[in-house]
């Protein structure tokens, strides 16, 4: 676990992280400064000896709250002998003709995971080679359908917080009025403005390649 995981956070040292931010700032990705980014683990068996980082995906949201996800691969060069050809085989068998992404074809064939703390202390407990046995037997996801939902729910997370930080404000103001006026035969009110009101409305505000 520690090897790929610290290989992973030395590629995001070296250029990686504030090149996919700079591209999700671009894309107009309102949480490109603080989103999540995530790797993805690869492995093709007879052709690939032991798992590769594929890529790396940005949980960002669009204006709306809506998932916005980012991916970012590494230049071919980059990558494991034989792993170009597979694609190239993968795409000539389904008819694609355009180039595909090589993690989104590695997700498809079952051959990638979006590797989370989770999936890296597994593979310290069993080694990766399990974790990928499973998921070719299906008995474990890729994780990239739950990739939307994590990034949404960082949207939700962040309502939450200002919606709770305004009644706490609100609620710490009304208490300051009221001790103001207690024993000075004033009525007395607390504040507490509708945390969700339109007007103070919550903050709004591809795939790239590193080499």
């Amino acid at each position: 676990m520690e090897k790929m995981k610290k290989l992973f956070n030395e590629m995001l040292e070296s250029g990686l992280e504030s090149q996919i931010r700079e591209t999700a700032k671009e894309g107009k990705i309102i949480n490109w400064d603080n989103a999540t980014i995530v790797p993805v683990m690869g492995f093709i068996p007879d052709i690939t000896k032991k798992v590769f980082i594929a890529g790396a995906y940005l949980l960002g949201q669009n204006e709306d709250g809506e998932a916005q996800l980012l991916c970012i691969e590494p230049h071919e060069d980059n990558l494991p002998n034989g792993v170009m050809e597979w694609a190239q085989n993968m795409m000539l068998m389904e008819g694609i003709v355009d180039e595909e992404s090589i993690c989104e074809l590695l997700l498809d064939f079952q051959m990638a995971v979006v590797a989370t703390d989770f999936e890296f202390q597994n593979a310290e407990e069993t080694g990766w080679n399990q974790i990928f046995e499973d998921i070719l037997q299906r008995k474990r996801s890729t994780n990239r359908r739950a990739l939307s939902k994590i990034a949404e729910m960082g949207q939700i997370r962040d309502a939450l917080k200002e919606m709770l930080s305004m009644f706490l404000g609100d609620l710490a103001e009304g208490i300051d009025n009221w001790a103001e006026n207690l024993g000075m035969g004033k009525s007395i009110y607390v504040s507490m403005n509708d945390p969700i009101d339109e007007s103070n409305g919550f903050s709004e505000e591809f795939n790239g390649e590193w080499s």
